[in-house]
């Protein structure tokens, strides 16, 4: 379940955000999985603490996969590195690729707990965000041209529907 899901407020989650943002470099904001929709994740924080593009995976079973594999590429942004699209990346022994994100993506819900976060600052950051690109048992990457979820899970693209604005 999620924070407010579960009892917590609004003001509660904002003051959560806060607090790992200050503790940890970022927070991880996701979306279970529902129907036929997959679940996705993604960083906030990575703009604030490191001028880096926020981390977004999507095509997760669950949020907790998600999570975990956004603080070991978060900790290589920490860490120092620069991650751009097109880069390769070692993270808990599996080889993860950076893609990019579309703009227009940030019009879209995906990105709603950031944009609330940011909205409370005086002096936001422009948003930015990269794409973690994950393999499967099988070692088929997600955006193989085989893999028919992927025209879902893209975010190189412009979106299609689900306006945010």
């Amino acid at each position: 379940m999620c924070f407010m899901c579960d009892g917590g407020t609004y003001e509660q989650y904002q003051q959560l955000v806060a607090d790992h943002i200050e503790r940890f470099g970022w927070h991880i904001a996701g979306v279970e999985p529902e129907g036929m929709r997959p679940a996705w994740a993604y960083t906030i924080g990575m703009l604030e603490r490191y001028e880096h593009p926020e981390l977004i995976i999507t095509g997760l079973c669950c949020f907790d996969c998600g999570q975990s594999v956004l603080n070991a590429v978060g900790r290589v942004v920490a860490d120092g590195g620069r991650l751009a699209p097109g880069d390769e990346v070692v993270v808990r022994d599996r080889v993860v690729r950076i893609g990019s994100v579309h703009p227009r993506q940030w019009e879209t819900d995906l990105f709603n707990f950031w944009w609330r976060r940011h909205e409370m600052l005086t002096m936001p950051p422009s948003p930015a965000a990269v794409q973690v690109i994950i393999a499967d048992a099988h070692g088929r990457w997600q955006d193989d041209r085989a893999n028919r979820r992927w025209r879902h899970e893209r975010l190189d693209a412009a979106p299609h529907v689900g306006r945010r604005r």
